[in-house]
């Protein structure tokens, strides 16, 4: 009894050598509902995305008019134009 009493749980850092699994484990844990909480709060904080329109014209007009400006048969100013044209309807 030079070094005084020791207990059942004190050898070993209380965990049978096991203590800095039991650490980890615990860190992955709480690290893991870190994550669940700030992706439940950011995923509740803002409004769902407005449905596109299923409108044949309207997609089938904006299709062309993509179209013609990828191929740049019409100038941007021309093109945001006949875009807000478009969408007026």
């Amino acid at each position: 009894m030079i070094g005084g009493w020791r207990g059942p749980l004190t050898e070993y850092g209380g965990y049978g050598g096991g203590g800095w699994i039991m650490m980890i484990f615990g860190t992955v844990i709480i690290v893991a509902m870190l994550v669940f909480i700030f992706r439940t709060s950011a995923r509740t904080s803002y409004p769902p995305h407005q449905p596109m329109l299923h409108n044949r014209t309207y997609s089938a007009g904006l299709h062309a008019l993509d179209g013609r400006y990828a191929r740049g048969e019409i100038s941007r100013d021309e093109y945001l134009q006949k875009k807000r044209d478009i969408l007026r309807g």
